[in-house]
């Protein structure tokens, strides 16, 4: 809960500094930040999943209270993030040179935007600065301590971008701000760390944990390109294919949506490392009724989170910025469409990660960024806007939707993944119909203006949790996860 408090206040900073920037630049610097965006996470896919896998390293040791055991993971985590540094750089500086000749027809100077690809990369490599500490606290569950310091280190972020452009009016300098508020967050994790772990006394790192971890990561290179691929190229598509200024219409709707996702992925992660630990003291039995449970709620919570994006983007961003950056109700519906495929997987992506399935999945990833890349450009260039969100759809629901879970059930489960279909087709009808009937009823009851955007906005956020439980709740696994809730 602390985690998911945090947050929020973390989102509500992100919004000022976005209100500021929206106010302060024009059209084609809002799209060009959208492509940075895009660009720093292209680059940082050189940490290739080091977190992960070093996550799912320390579970054991953690729970067995193995110092000696725990200190080498973490020195073999923090060796092999410096090789990630190495590669970084190599592909920053290969990204500015391209970066720099793709994109100097927006407008922008070619050395400028050379300038602006220097701050990706560096962006990039302050993510892996100290990061092997900030990996050891989030298998230790205690996200809060993660949550806390990113806050802080947000707050003084958002501080400077502010500065950069009221009072320095620098792109440029807004840009470099979040380099400096990701060094400060894994600073301060690190030196939580110091103060309260006995670690630096047993910190050697043995060749075994090295090869073994070093092995977990390049398992997890294609996992870490296919993440890339589906979620951080939409906006250098949009720029490329249709126009740079609705990258940045467009990014002002991924900020909500990424926002929203944030929030309600804190929780789900905050769990991550008790399923590990659930998982490896637990029986098949036992973890299918788990399974089920937190995905039924995973279902009802992005599902029912969905379908309030569908209805209330539009008039929020109508509300915030203007009528102008507004965008047409098919296109919501597409992007509501993409952000509900992500979340309703996230139950059996966080058991395949926990269960260290990553070898059988290598290739998937990389099938998932080709599909969705050619999908995205071919839909784009035929319908628009909505192809590019629907190519994300199609490209994720016919991967990770389906693998994740298969794999899961075949390792882990009693059930069968047959029975995991059903589960899903018959969460998805909720979300289809009851979505559909709001959509009707919202054109009938809604006008523009802030207090009934306010009023209105809290019934349908009502009337889509408890209508889309209403629905689940024909499942034993929603009642029981629901029983629990209600227990604690």
């Amino acid at each position: 809960m602390a985690g998911t408090l945090g947050y929020v206040v973390i989102v509500a900073l992100s919004f000022a500094a976005r209100t500021v920037l929206v106010r302060s630049v024009d059209e084609a610097h809002l799209g060009l930040n959208a492509i940075v965006l895009n660009l720093v996470s292209l680059i940082s896919v050189a940490e290739a999943g080091i977190a992960t896998a070093a996550a799912f390293r320390l579970y054991k040791p953690l729970s067995q209270g193995a110092l000696n055991q725990i200190a080498s993971w973490v020195s073999a985590a923090r060796s092999l993030y410096h090789i990630a540094l190495i590669a970084i750089g190599a592909l920053g500086a290969l990204s500015i040179l391209v970066f720099g000749m793709t994109f100097e027809r927006l407008g922008f100077d070619l050395s400028y935007t050379v300038a602006v690809g220097a701050i990706a990369t560096g962006t990039a490599l302050s993510s892996c600065v100290l990061a092997s500490e900030k990996v050891l606290l989030l298998a230790d569950q205690k996200a809060h301590v993660v949550v806390a310091a990113q806050c802080v280190s947000f707050f003084v972020q958002t501080g400077a971008q502010v500065i950069a452009l009221l009072v320095f009016d620098s792109f440029l300098l807004f840009l470099a701000s979040a380099a400096g508020g990701m060094l400060l967050w894994n600073w301060l994790c690190a030196l939580y760390v110091r103060r309260h772990y006995t670690l630096y006394e047993h910190a050697v790192c043995v060749h075994e944990e090295h090869s073994l971890l070093q092995r977990d990561v390049l398992d997890l290179l294609p996992y870490k390109i296919g993440a890339v691929g589906l979620n951080a190229t939409d906006a250098i598509i949009i720029a490329l294919v249709l126009s740079s200024t609705l990258a940045g219409i467009v990014s002002n709707f991924t900020l909500i949506v990424n926002s929203l996702n944030g929030v309600l992925m804190q929780g789900f992660n905050g769990i991550a490392a008790s399923i590990g630990l659930h998982n490896a003291d637990s029986d098949m039995q036992r973890r299918s009724a788990v399974f089920y449970q937190l995905s039924s709620l995973g279902m009802w919570v992005f599902g029912a989170a969905a379908i309030c994006l569908t209805l209330l983007l539009n008039p929020f961003v109508e509300l915030w910025i203007g009528s102008s950056y507004l965008l047409s109700r098919t296109e919501v519906v597409a992007l509501a469409g993409a952000f509900f495929v992500t979340g309703a997987n996230q139950v059996p992506s966080l058991y395949r990660s926990s269960l260290g399935i990553f070898r059988r999945t290598r290739f998937v990833p990389v099938i998932a960024t080709v599909v969705n890349l050619a999908l995205s450009v071919g839909l784009a260039l035929w319908i628009g806007l909505v192809g590019v969100f629907l190519g994300t759809i199609l490209a994720r629901g016919l991967t990770f939707s389906v693998v994740d879970p298969y794999l899961v059930s075949r390792t882990a489960l009693s059930t069968r993944f047959r029975d995991y279909l059903g589960h899903y087709a018959h969460s998805l009808l909720g979300v289809v119909c009851l979505g559909i009937v709001l959509n009707l009823w919202w054109g009938f009851v809604y006008t523009p203006g802030v207090l009934t955007f306010i009023a209105w906005g809290g019934i349908i956020a009502t009337t889509a949790f408890l209508g889309l439980a209403l629905w689940l709740s024909f499942t034993s696994h929603f009642r029981q996860i629901l029983s629990r809730i209600w227990e604690r």
